[in-house]
């Protein structure tokens, strides 16, 4: 007979916390990474006192200043006095913050209960898939949650009857994010948590978190559609920390990506460590005592592998674009995890010295004045004038100094107008004499709508070093091209995940029931046997059934359209769309890549529009590509062209790319790298372009451009019959394949279409001469 297991300790002498297991041995170092040896550092310096630990941060900064290596982990520098308990820990209290950043939320923990003001207690079982198998209740109890000498406890209990489970959750009743404006007017860049925690445990089946959740799920209700951030998570042995971000679809169809840091040869669970994460608009930096473990970029930054909303009509930056509240809490079991078992300890007591959120940049530097010499071919000799401008400055991130000079960036609010009635957009180049004698160069956009504007001027977050100081001249700043825009890819899928990436893509299923799908005999279905992968391509696969025929069809969850706004604060001139594909051969196949309207903005099919950049049908001799628009069908028009495979070859021979190219008033078609036929809209061509019958919200006239002004997604199917390609028929061979080895979509942004009198300006040394522009 199997001998029961014997269930988790209960310790009988609560609220006193379990003395730790002995250390570890210590055995050879082994190679650190940089962030595990910060934690080594850090783990050294938990125990210490706080007098000796800010002993150390001063001479990690004299090392930065010495060496200019920017060193200082595992130091917390406190603003209270510290205490200690039995084992050791030590209560510091909140760090000191950046120089000139703005303090969002702070708790040190110094009174005898939580601040209810700041959090909101948590009550019963959560029931979303990320606490999937947790077996605690979550209690305001004081047993579970109580604050003395500077911390806070959060304690996991085993019932007496060792069945069941308590704990607590804590979450911030306000909430932060990238881009927040504060009361002043103040925009914060950069929103920053940190906090200072002694994990619960070693104990198997035990979690303890610092985490962040949307209060509201603006990308959709389920997790994690509006998105998770995870500063820490410490289970079961504590010897490793993971952080991360949760985003895409509703879980199953979810992305993580994540890091797990090694405590560097201790656990977390016994010394103090401190955790902190840094977001900006499309950047989420983990830190943990002070060392960066990883970097999270949205598909802004980083196209085939950045975070992204699965929402439609969702922002590059989406889902880390919101408010997000801190939480903090001690779970048991769960998927993680796991279940305790007989080796677990309860109490489990996670503990937090502080929590602090800040945001902003850091200090203005002292007023500068810059005069800047205007000359240049793009320049109207007879407007020329000198006059000096004056810049306020603001740092657009942490300084790096030496005992030589300073470094910084800044951005430039100038006061400048123009006569014009017109908008115009200058780009032109400031050099600032800042202290230490560095000169840096900067390209600052100002969009002049009207006069005596005084647009804000926002500039690159990095800018050229010049490494001994300038004379202390004038600075010339000649007319310059401006630099060709560089295309920006939005979207890449290469198929090359194994399965159909479901958090990029919808499968649909059923049949089409629009207008242009009249006849069309196939049902499209998620099995794997009409929409799989095959040597590293998507293969749409249609199957004769008993009852008929089967076909696969997806489309993206992504929409585009030109005019789009661009994380950077452009717009979209050019979308450059393609797919690379192979279309079967057969009586009755129909092969299509189109762009349909996430919207019928403008009414039904194809009053919304529609751009079929690559249709096959039946031989496969030619390719269709066209725009369908005008009324609702059977009142529509459309425009089309076929063309011929190279060398008179079936499209089925071989692969083929179809692209097209999508700016405000022209759509252009390719195959294989050559251009194929223009279409325009009705301000390019009043008398042939394309148009819409259809209105705008609220029955305002379309624009010019309609319908193809808004988001279109793109999709990929292969039909059997309908009335264009006719039925299938005995030569039709089954099963039928469409095969693509990848899609993508580019955007260029609208630099290069800033007005007839833009400048790009570059300074240079040079005697003072008399040319400012008052155009």
């Amino acid at each position: 007979m199997e001998t029961p297991r014997s269930p988790p300790r209960f310790v009988q002498d609560f609220p006193q916390r379990l003395t730790p297991s002995p250390p570890r041995p210590q055995t050879t170092p082994r190679s650190l990474s940089h962030a595990e040896a910060g934690l080594a550092a850090g783990q050294v310096a938990g125990g210490l006192s706080r007098k000796t630990k800010i002993a150390l941060w001063t001479a990690a900064a004299v090392l930065v200043v010495c060496a200019s290596v920017a060193v200082a982990v595992g130091v917390t520098q406190g603003t209270k006095s510290s205490s200690s308990d039995s084992e050791g820990s030590v209560s510091a209290g909140s760090s000191a913050l950046p120089p000139g950043s703005v303090l969002l939320f702070q708790d040190d923990f110094d009174g005898t209960k939580l601040d209810s003001s700041k959090w909101s207690i948590e009550r019963g079982t959560p029931s979303t898939a990320n606490n999937a198998g947790q077996l605690q209740t979550y209690s305001a109890s004081s047993d579970n949650l109580w604050v003395k000498r500077g911390e806070l406890h959060i304690t996991a209990l085993l019932s007496e009857s060792g069945n069941s489970y308590t704990s607590a959750r804590i979450q911030t009743r306000d909430s932060w994010y990238p881009g927040m404006r504060l009361a002043d007017g103040t925009v914060m860049e950069t929103v920053s948590v940190e906090a200072r925690i002694q994990a619960a445990g070693p104990s198997q089946g035990v979690l303890s978190q610092l985490w962040m959740l949307p209060p509201d799920g603006k990308y959709g209700s389920d997790w994690p559609a509006s998105g998770e951030i995870d500063v820490m998570g410490v289970i079961n042995d504590g010897l490793r920390a993971t952080q991360g971000i949760h985003y895409g679809g509703a879980w199953p169809l979810n992305q993580v990506k994540d890091v797990s840091t090694a405590a560097g040869g201790q656990d977390f669970c016994n010394v103090y460590h401190t955790f902190r994460m840094d977001w900006k608009l499309n950047t989420i930096t983990m830190y943990i005592d002070g060392a960066q473990t990883a970097t999270f970029n949205s598909v802004a930054l980083d196209a085939g592998g950045g975070w992204f909303a699965a929402a439609a009509g969702a922002p590059v930056s989406a889902p880390f674009d919101i408010p997000f509240s801190i939480i903090l809490n001690v779970a048991v079991g769960g998927n993680w995890a796991g279940a305790p078992d007989a080796s677990s300890y309860f109490p489990a007591t996670m503990l937090v010295d502080y929590v602090q959120m800040f945001g902003g940049r850091p200090p203005l530097p002292p007023a500068a004045t810059a005069t800047v010499f205007l000359t240049g071919p793009s320049l109207d000799p007879r407007n020329l004038r000198q006059q000096p401008k004056r810049y306020s400055q603001t740092l657009a991130k942490d300084v790096e100094a030496d005992i030589e000079a300073e470094r910084q960036v800044v951005s430039a609010k100038a006061e400048v107008w123009s006569k014009k009635k017109r908008m115009w957009f200058w780009i032109i180049a400031v050099v600032l004499l800042v202290a230490g004698g560095v000169a840096v160069g900067i390209g600052v956009p100002m969009a002049l709508k009207s006069q005596n504007a005084s647009p804000a001027a926002p500039l690159p977050a990095s800018a050229p070093s010049v490494p001994s100081p300038p004379p202390p001249s004038p600075r010339r700043a000649t007319a310059q091209p401006l630099p060709a825009a560089k295309a920006v890819a939005l979207f890449e899928e290469d198929f090359g995940g194994g399965k159909l990436d479901e958090g990029r893509w919808t499968v649909e299923t059923g049949q089409l029931q629009s207008a242009r799908d009249a006849g069309q005999l196939q049902t499209y279905t998620a099995d794997p046997k009409n929409v799989g992968m095959v040597g590293g391509a998507l293969s749409l696969v249609a199957q004769k059934e008993a009852a008929g025929y089967t076909s696969g069809r997806i489309r993206s969850k992504g929409s585009w359209y030109p005019g789009m706004p661009m994380p950077d604060g452009s717009k979209v001139r050019l979308l450059h769309v393609e797919a690379r594909m192979k279309a079967p051969q057969g009586k009755g196949l129909w092969s299509a890549f189109v762009l349909a309207p996430a919207a019928n903005k403008y009414g039904p099919w194809p009053a919304s529009g529609e751009i079929d950049v690559a249709q096959v049908i039946n031989a496969a001799a030619t390719a269709t590509q066209g725009i369908h628009f005008g009324a609702p069908y059977p009142g529509n028009k459309v425009l089309d062209v076929q063309t011929a495979a190279a060398g008179n070859q079936p499209f089925s021979a071989g692969m083929h790319t179809f692209a097209v190219e999508w700016a405000r008033d022209s759509i252009t078609m390719f195959i294989d790298g050559k251009a194929i036929k223009q279409f325009v809209s009705l301000a390019a061509n009043p008398a042939a372009g394309w148009y819409t019958s259809g209105a705008a919200a609220g029955g305002a006239a379309a624009s010019v451009q309609a319908p193809f002004d808004a988001p279109f997604y793109l999709a990929l199917n292969l039909a059997v019959g309908g009335t264009w390609p006719g039925a299938p028929d005995a030569t039709t061979p089954f099963p039928a394949t469409l095969s693509v080895e990848h899609v993508r979509v580019w955007a260029t942004p609208d630099y290069a279409n800033l007005g007839a009198n833009s400048l790009n300006t570059t300074a240079t040394a040079a005697p003072a001469q008399a040319g400012q522009a008052a155009a």
